[in-house]
């Protein structure tokens, strides 16, 4: 269930509170005349923070850390990203040098070398893993936004990070696509619904999250670009 809890640290760095162990937060980068928001999550575990994804804004960094302290006088050991793009990894580097383990599929490391990306020190097949007491599994459902996006549902919470294989259910297009799979993504967005129609989070890599309404939008707006041709 959503705790309608937003913390504004700073103009760029939002947290939200999703429950007791989960929070959301948000950096900005402008896009045209406008900035436009990315969103990350952070889980608790006994043994410190599971970061999924890193901060767009990598200025915002020290502020998280900082505020994760505040809120669960806990840190950061690992983070996953959910794929190669700058959103997804920025900012790797610093993790590493502050003792964050950072993590990746191998097709996610191998782009962020070809991209000149920051690269994640450690390589994970997709399966379902336990940190302390937080199960969870990766999923790499096939090319979508971008070749080696994946996944990750977390069945204590009934909870979906999507990353930006999701649009958010208030996308009225599906973005930046340059690196998308359109026809695959189709097909994988279909199966991660059937696979986790459950869900009551979805976890969005931009905008506005909610439920499964973000992942059927995401599912319209991929029969409109088919149609189109795309």
């Amino acid at each position: 269930m959503l705790i309608a809890l937003s913390t504004s640290l700073s103009a760029q760095l939002e947290i939200s509170k999703i429950n007791d162990s989960v929070l959301v937060y948000t950096t900005y980068q402008p896009i045209g005349e406008e900035f436009f928001p990315s969103n990350s999550m952070c889980v608790l575990t006994n043994s410190g923070i599971l970061m999924v994804d890193t901060p767009w804004d990598t200025t915002q960094l020290r502020p998280l850390f900082d505020s994760l302290q505040k809120f669960w006088q806990a840190r950061p050991v690992q983070v996953i990203s959910t794929h190669f793009h700058k959103d997804r990894t920025a900012g790797l580097d610093w993790l590493s040098a502050h003792g964050v383990k950072t993590i990746s599929i191998e097709m996610t490391r191998q782009l962020c070398m070809e991209n000149n990306e920051e690269i994640p020190q450690f390589v994970v097949e997709p399966g379902s893993y336990v940190l302390d007491n937080v199960s969870y599994t990766i999923v790499y459902p096939g090319p979508g936004h971008a070749p080696d996006n994946i996944v990750l549902y977390f069945p204590r919470w009934k909870l979906l990070y999507g990353g930006c294989f999701i649009k958010s259910f208030v996308s009225e297009n599906l973005g930046n696509v340059g690196d998308a799979d359109v026809r695959s993504w189709l097909k994988a967005a279909k199966h991660v619904r059937k696979q986790y129609g459950s869900a009551e989070l979805v976890i969005t890599g931009h905008q506005d999250w909610k439920g499964l309404e973000s992942l059927n939008q995401t599912i319209h707006l991929l029969h409109q670009a088919k149609k189109s041709g795309q």
